[in-house]
């Protein structure tokens, strides 16, 4: 098992992060811009945005990539929900509502990488304890004589190697003679 490669419930788990995310914060945008919440583009917007967060948790992922699909998974949601009114209402000017979204997208980036660099940690563990526990208990299963040990051959005895005694004074003169 590489810890590096989840399996599918493991890819479900953070696609399904990833979506909740996304959906919470982008209806919450909405609401907060003035636009009203139809259940039906709430419930369209999970499978659009599963589907489209699934490729990207194949791998641990950094903090960047994380918001870059925050941000994209918002705006599908806020997408989705603008189309699912009639009414336009009005809402916050657009550079408010841009910057709302980016810092959305950078704080909820930041909680859910440390929670992927704490999950992929203990993933990285699970696989080397479990690689131990296997490599004993093959260990313990070999019916076959036991391994000897390996032979290690005397190595000849080193003669330590006389070192010149060191000078507490000592005066270092280099050039060439200097006649006065």
């Amino acid at each position: 098992m590489d810890a590096r490669d989840p399996d599918p419930p493991q890819r479900l788990q953070r696609a399904l992060m990833l979506t909740c995310a996304a959906v919470v914060v982008g209806v919450v945008a909405h609401l907060l811009g003035g636009g009203s919440v139809e259940p039906v583009a709430v419930a369209a917007a999970f499978p659009v945005l599963l589907g489209l967060s699934w490729p990207l948790t194949h791998r641990e992922r950094g903090w960047l990539p994380i918001a870059g699909a925050q941000l994209a998974g918002q705006q599908v949601v806020h997408t989705l929900l603008a189309s699912a009114t009639d009414v336009a209402a009005p809402g916050p000017p657009v550079d408010a509502f841009v910057y709302g979204h980016v810092l959305a997208a950078v704080l909820v980036a930041v909680c859910l990488r440390r929670g992927e660099q704490r999950v992929w940690a203990l993933a990285r563990r699970a696989a080397h304890i479990l690689a131990l526990l296997w490599r004993r208990v093959l260990d313990l299963l070999s019916l076959g004589e036991p391994p000897r040990p390996h032979e290690v051959r005397p190595t000849p005895p080193t003669l330590p190697v006389p070192r010149p005694p060191l000078l507490r004074h000592a005066v270092v003169r280099r050039g060439p003679p200097v006649h006065v």
